[in-house]
């Protein structure tokens, strides 16, 4: 009953509302035999409840000493403390543990003799759960004590002697488990258990401090702890043991953790410093100095921090050191990042830098013109006019027509007499003279109709833009010509692509160290395309610009040929010339940041099967030692008469297969059959190269023995395996336009190519020569981009040579008298040229190899091998089969630097 009363409470006390103040109210008057119940499951209640019973202990203590009869009155038994109202708004489980608190709570009221204090809780008991059993129970007891009205102190007697048996029976459990926790190695839980029945034969009045439990209680604590410490200074050896070998690991994973801390804590310093917490980051940064003391950047970094923390930099100083910051940071993180794609771009900020950069640039060399040239040349290119001109329209008039449309100053000279050019008339290059009709022509482009161009209505004049306005002049006139003077870097353009040629591992060579396979070594011979005649040089640019731009303005006065000094080039003409100029250079450029991506994939499939099955009749063996016993009179492993007598010929043994005598006497043989059945192959059964292939070893053995006269013994062997295997080699390689180059993955092999001999006195020395052979991969490739960027001319020389190991030798005495063994390695070459064009990351197999073995060797005895059912006794049969090809398949992708950054970035310039 204490048992259940104290789990009981404690779940209430756990689920009650209103928490620790809310668990039992407290009662005025408690008597001793009160606080001795109480006192049984003091233990297990709240501290809130202990204190609560050791005052009532304290006040049934003063009332005893003034009074010490028993105070089983009526008064008491009608007494009691209201019991806190019942929640009825909870449901489920909640409601019935709710339900069995009010029972157990009424339950102590009524051990207590507190009869009106338990019906009140078992009515609140009774309003959660009407069908609580132990509610309904308990009533039906206080029912019957408070009717009954019999001599309450002899009940009180009898509850005593029920709560002492029920004492000593919780002692005694309690005991029993600790015991078993003792002999289960639960030494705390040991412990606990026997220091709460220690506590229970001290606590309880009903119980006698000498009892036997008290006593095993108390062997089992100490028992326990001798354990429990024995216990504990094995574990800490084993802890111990284990944090040492912890210690090896760590300082093993130590060193791999070293570039992690040092990149977290940059991140942590970035993050502290872009938040303006500056003295974190100073803490970060010291962190990273006594992991790596001379570091300078760090070191700089921290300078930084150190003059922002202390106030003594202005804004712009400020401002300065952030951006500093940001750079460093930023190149920290570029070099710890690893690239994954074709091209890694560079940041937003630094790209903005580089942008600005470009401007600025852009506008140092772009020509100085007034407001007013500038609006001029602006009218130029936005005016629509109106040309409706005949043939006696003079000059004069056409340019007082456009001077009113487009509301441009317009003007003509001739020389130093205007009125020469403005009485000039039209004339008109059509049959009848009907003169020239365009509607909404843009101003420019009316301009260049009426001159500057044979059959032109003005052929002879030209048209410049000057002073704020548009004058005509003599055409030959180049001294009234205005013009300018700019100055353009042509680094990039005068820029030779330099040609790779890829060396290529041929093995076959002649005393002359040449190629013994002319047409294998036509990639390392010169290239028509190589040639430095291709290359654009300084004269070739002069020359380009003479004949592309204006050819008649160029050589003598006023305007020279460009000059190119260093990198620069120095232009001399009109203004539309020099931008004529400038275009032309900008598309010249326009090819110089194109790249391409080739991708070469050398796929070999193959697929591999064997089968060997056969039965030979050989391998009875010797003779026993000594005399040998009837009926074997004879050597069993010689297939000839006599001892040890070899036949020879095929075969790789003379171990019999079959034995039979006919023994009249002791020493007399009338009969002697030996036989031998091997079935054999002219060659090897599969094989492997380079670690790649089949061989007939493994499978099943058997051996069929049967021993009397006659003896035969049969071994039969059955094999069969297949493989599939795929290997991909796939070299990338980015070259620019039009530039031939390679990327290879070579390994260098040295072998002993030959001896020379050396006499020293009678005594002649062999000394090898080493030489070198390699093998691997090598992709040469030029690639060539259309002119509309859509498709890649590709001139492809994939090679993939495998070198045969182990190298073959061969022995050879060099006259020395001991044999040397020269080495004479094989190389297997897959090789491909071809030009080829593809879209713009297309792909394409460019070639490939197919080959296929298939082997059936057949081996027996004739006509028995052929017998039906039978035959395959005397047989045996193998076959091969080999399956292999080799593909190349070609990827190619062209890189454009601004339609990359228009892509990733969103710059578009």
């Amino acid at each position: 009953m204490a048992a259940f009363v104290v789990a009981s409470c404690s779940v209430v006390e756990s689920i009650w509302p209103g928490g620790d103040d809310a668990t039992v109210e407290e009662s005025p008057d408690v008597t001793d035999e009160d606080a001795t119940t109480e006192g049984d499951t003091e233990r297990d209640y709240t501290d809130l409840n202990r204190r609560r019973n050791e005052r009532d202990r304290e006040r049934d203590r003063e009332e005893e000493s003034d009074d010490p009869r028993p105070r089983d009155t009526v008064e008491r038994r009608t007494r009691g403390d209201e019991p806190p109202k019942a929640d009825l708004s909870v449901t489920g489980d909640e409601r019935e543990k709710l339900a069995d608190y009010y029972a157990v709570e009424a339950e102590r009221r009524f051990l207590a003799a507190e009869e009106a204090a338990a019906l009140r809780y078992l009515d609140q008991a009774l309003q959660l759960d009407s069908d609580n059993a132990k509610a309904l129970a308990l009533r039906e007891q206080i029912n019957a004590r408070l009717g009954v009205g019999g001599n309450i102190y002899e009940s009180r007697i009898e509850e005593d002697q029920a709560l002492r048996s029920e004492a000593v029976a919780e002692v005694s459990r309690r005991v029993n488990k600790a015991q078993e926790h003792l002999d289960n190695e639960r030494y705390t839980e040991a412990i606990e258990e026997a220091e709460s029945a220690i506590d229970m034969i001290r606590w309880s009045h009903h119980l006698m401090e000498d009892d036997r439990s008290l006593y095993a209680a108390q062997e089992i604590v100490k028992v326990a702890q001798e354990r429990r410490e024995f216990q504990r200074l094995r574990d800490y050896a084993q802890v111990k043991e284990e944090q040492r070998r912890h210690k090896r690991l760590q300082a093993l994973s130590q060193l791999e953790r070293y570039q992690d801390e040092i990149r977290k804590l940059y991140d942590d310093a970035k993050h502290l410093f872009e938040r303006k917490e500056y003295g974190e980051c100073i803490l970060k940064l010291e962190q990273i100095l006594r992991r790596d003391p001379f570091n300078e950047d760090v070191t700089q970094l921290k300078r930084i921090a150190t003059s922002l923390e202390k106030g003594v930099r202005d804004r712009e100083a400020y401002e300065q050191f952030h951006y500093n910051w940001k750079m460093l940071m930023t190149q920290i993180e570029l070099t710890s990042a690893f690239p994954s794609g074709d091209l890694v771009l560079p940041t937003y900020e630094y790209w903005d830098h580089v942008e600005e950069r470009h401007d600025r640039v852009r506008d140092q060399q772009s020509i100085s013109l007034s407001k007013a040239d500038i609006a001029v040349r602006q009218a130029l290119e936005s005016k629509q006019v109106d040309m409706n001109y005949t043939s006696e329209s003079t000059l004069a008039e056409v340019i007082a027509d456009l001077r009113q449309q487009a509301h441009v100053n317009i003007v003509a000279t001739q020389g130093s007499d205007p009125a020469k050019a403005v009485n000039m008339t039209i004339t008109v290059q059509t049959a009848d003279q009907a003169g020239i009709n365009l509607p909404s022509v843009r101003l420019r482009d009316a301009l260049n109709l009426m001159t500057q161009q044979p059959g032109a209505l003005f052929e002879n004049l030209a048209w410049r833009v000057e002073n704020g306005a548009v004058i005509f002049d003599l055409a030959d006139n180049k001294t009234a010509v205005g013009g300018t003077s700019q100055i353009f870097n042509v680094a990039d353009i005068l820029v030779n692509l330099k040609v790779f040629r890829a060396e290529e591992p041929i093995l076959a060579r002649d005393q002359n160290a040449n190629s013994q396979f002319p047409d294998l070594t036509s990639p390392n011979d010169p290239d028509p395309n190589d040639n430095e005649d291709n290359r654009v040089d300084r004269e070739k640019l002069i020359e380009l610009i003479r004949q592309l731009v204006a050819p008649e303005t160029w050589g003598g006065q006023p305007w020279p040929d460009p000059r190119i000094d260093g990198t620069n080039m120095v232009v001399n003409n009109t203004v539309e010339n020099v931008q004529k100029v400038e275009a032309l250079l900008n598309d010249l450029r326009r090819t110089q940041g194109l790249a391409v991506n080739i991708e070469t994939r050398f796929i070999t499939v193959r697929q591999d099967f064997l089968q060997d099955i056969g039965i030979d009749f050989r391998g009875i063996g010797d003779s026993p030692q000594g005399a040998s016993p009837p009926p074997v009179a004879a050597t069993l492993d010689d297939v000839g008469f006599g001892t040890n007598n070899a036949i020879g010929g095929i075969g790789t043994g003379n171990d019999a297969g079959f034995f039979f005598q006919d023994i009249a006497s002791a020493n007399t043989v009338n009969e002697d059959i030996r036989s031998r059945i091997e079935n054999l192959f002219d060659q090897a059964v599969g094989g492997q190269r380079n670690g790649i292939g089949l061989t007939n070893t493994g499978g099943a053995s058997f051996q069929l023995a049967f021993v009397d006269n006659p003896e035969i013994n049969a071994v039969l062997r059955a094999v069969k395996k297949g493989d599939r295997a795929t290997l991909l080699t796939a070299p990338s390689v980015l070259v620019s336009n039009t530039q031939r180059g390679f990327v290879s993955y070579v390994n260098q092999i040295s072998y002993i190519s030959d001896f020379t001999t050396t006499a020293v006195g009678a005594t002649s020395i062999a000394d090898p020569i080493i030489a070198v052979v390699r093998d691997g991969i090598v992709l040469d490739v030029r690639p060539i981009v259309s002119a509309d960027r859509r498709y890649i001319t590709l001139e492809l020389r994939p090679t993939l040579a495998t070198l045969t190991r182990p190298i073959p030798t061969v022995s050879t005495s060099l006259g020395t008298g001991s044999a040397v063994a020269i080495q004479t390695p094989e190389l297997q070459l897959q090789r491909m040229r071809t030009t080829i064009t593809l879209p713009d990351g297309g792909s394409f197999m460019a070639g490939g190899l197919r080959r296929m073995t298939d082997t059936r060797l057949d081996s027996g005895i004739p006509i028995l091998s052929d017998l039906p059912l039978v035959g395959w006794l005397f047989s045996r049969k193998a076959n091969i089969q080999t399956k292999e090809d080799v593909v190349i398949v070609v990827t190619a992708r062209l890189l454009e630097l601004e339609e990359e950054m228009f892509e990733r970035r969103g710059y578009d310039r």
